[in-house]
């Protein structure tokens, strides 16, 4: 690194060497814990913040002369802890720190929510399903109906068709029927000539 010195009318130029300071210094102020970088270049060590048995892990990235504030009333509940806060190397712990945060979200709630999102869901669906059941039905019902009416329409057609067929006689019936008026007929020409020969016989 290079720095130019000015000592009245002649100029020197001087190199010299500044090591790099790699620290910082934390605070706590009204729930807010201060982070200030004291070193000459950034401070990226990690942050571990801890109270009981929670912990908050923050990755650092303050340039130099600058200040990160973590919030603690954002991530714990509210209480009077004793904090221990990590960073690089050193550790410092603040005792008997007031919080008075939200509070934290337990799972069990969400579970609790989801179930009932998931029950409505399941009524509601169920509910609209019974709604539309009864439509179904009479649309079937109509159906049933009208296939009623068309078996009714098709035996009443056949009954018709069966009449007139009834007042019809096929071909075979006529040969049938005129075969056995020729046979009655032949029967009485037979009869009329046995009483002929009979008379006849008399009156020899």
């Amino acid at each position: 690194m290079t720095r130019l010195a000015l000592l009245r009318d002649f100029k020197k130029e001087a190199n010299f060497e500044i090591s790099e300071v790699l620290r910082a210094d934390v605070s706590i102020d009204n729930q807010t814990l201060m982070v200030y970088n004291l070193g000459n270049i950034k401070y990226d060590k990690p942050i571990k913040v801890d109270i009981g048995s929670d912990r908050v892990v923050r990755r650092a990235n303050i340039q130099p002369n600058q200040t990160e504030f973590i919030y603690l009333d954002e991530e714990f509940s509210s209480g009077n802890y004793d904090v221990t806060v990590t960073y690089g190397d050193e550790q410092k712990v603040f005792n008997n720190v007031e919080i008075i945060g939200k509070p934290k979200k337990s799972f069990n709630l969400i579970y609790v929510v989801l179930i009932v999102v998931l029950f409505g869901l399941f009524g509601y669906l169920f509910i609209t399903k019974r709604k539309r059941a009864p439509k179904v039905r009479k649309n079937r019902e109509k159906v049933g109906f009208h296939k009623r009416d068309v078996n009714v329409k098709s035996t009443r057609a056949e009954k018709k068709s069966l009449k007139f067929k009834f007042g019809t006689a096929s071909e075979d019936d006529v040969k049938d029927f005129k075969k056995r008026i020729l046979e009655d007929i032949k029967k009485v020409q037979e009869g009329n000539r046995k009483g002929e020969s009979d008379m006849f016989g008399m009156f020899k």
